[in-house]
């Protein structure tokens, strides 16, 4: 099935969809995925972007140790007592 649906026109695929669907329970954008990768092979794996750190180790190092003592804070609420320790009184 997934060999001929390839090959078939839109019209067609779509009945072929419903089809699967209704025998299977399947979601159509599933059933549309397991088709293609049946036939075509599975998608390549997406490339992922690397970007700089924005924090060095050390900083890392400090903020987890300073998350551990706050009894692992949010990091919202970690941010704000971060900004009233360190503001001066």
């Amino acid at each position: 099935m997934a060999k001929r649906y390839v090959k078939v026109s839109k019209k067609q695929r779509g009945l072929m969809l419903d089809e699967l669907c209704a025998l299977t329970g399947y979601h159509r954008n599933y059933a549309i995925r397991l088709l293609r990768e049946r036939a075509l092979g599975p998608a390549p794996p997406k490339q992922r972007r690397l970007r700089e750190r924005a924090y060095s180790d050390e900083l890392v190092a400090a903020l987890r140790k300073l998350w551990a003592v706050l009894d692992c804070l949010c990091g919202k609420r970690l941010a704000a007592t971060i900004a009233v320790v360190s503001t001066p009184l």
